[in-house]
């Protein structure tokens, strides 16, 4: 089984093709990237495109065509849904969710990134000269349990998928999804 990787589209093209590119060559194994196109401009698609939805239906909207999609494909043991405006350590990020999930037996978890020069020696005031987990908590190599997230490139994992199904439509906007998760985990 592996993670299924939606990156969410809406007329960014430049930032959804750098965040694939940054991501495709790690995932291998582990995971199966896709763009999810919401409905953008013809000329402000991804140049990677995988599926395009006709309309915007916002990233709630997105999020319950990913959870659909995973529901219908029983090779995803869980879900990533990433905005295209964050720029990620590509080499570890798959990975080390999906250790945390699996190996915490989480329904999801969220990254907390901590660096943004993520591989470059770096001061800090409280680390000298070092390099930093890319998620992590409170610069720990820990997680750190919570009951609602802060749905930033989310992590499902299929047994919430399976409960959860789909979310209301009132809910497209993305706004309250996270406490709804929540409850429902």
């Amino acid at each position: 089984m592996k993670t299924l990787a939606f990156i969410l589209n809406y007329n960014t093209p430049d930032m959804t093709d750098g965040l694939y590119e940054s991501l495709d060559p790690y995932c291998g194994d582990i995971c199966d990237l896709m763009i999810l196109d919401n409905g953008s401009d013809e000329n402000l698609r991804s140049k990677y495109p995988t599926i395009n939805i006709k309309e915007n239906c916002y990233w709630g909207g997105g999020l319950s065509f990913a959870f659909e999609y995973v529901l219908s494909h029983k090779q995803y043991d869980s879900l990533i849904f990433l905005n295209s405006d964050i720029n990620l350590n590509g080499e570890n990020f798959i990975k080390t969710l999906r250790e945390d999930v699996f190996v915490n037996d989480y329904a999801m978890a969220s990254p907390c990134v901590t660096d943004l020069l993520v591989g470059k020696k770096q001061k800090s005031n409280r680390h000298s000269n070092s390099v930093f987990r890319q998620m992590a908590n409170w610069y720990t190599n820990d997680c750190r349990t919570v009951k609602m997230l802060d749905l930033q490139c989310p992590i499902f994992h299929r047994k919430v998928i399976e409960k959860i199904k789909s979310f209301d439509p009132l809910l497209n906007y993305g706004w309250g999804i996270g406490f709804y998760c929540g409850y429902i985990c």
